[in-house]
């Protein structure tokens, strides 16, 4: 399958990231992710990832290790 791009924009809400697409698509993509979708169906699946496992977690750990604070 070819990669796909979507225009969207990113918001942190204090460690809640939510994409938010610019434009729906009429191709069956925004179908195709059904309940993922904010009004798509009656429920929501919401994807969660543990704080210990992100990509903040060691990017900050990073951070820190770099700085100069002794």
């Amino acid at each position: 399958m070819a990669p796909r791009y979507e225009p969207i924009f990113r918001f942190y809400f204090d460690g809640l990231m939510v994409h938010i697409h610019r434009h729906s698509s009429d191709d069956g993509y925004t179908n195709a992710l059904g309940n993922m979708v904010v009004g798509q169906d009656e429920s929501l699946i919401i994807a969660t990832h543990t704080y210990e496992g992100s990509y903040q977690k060691i990017n900050m750990e990073l951070v820190i290790s770099e700085s100069n604070f002794s």
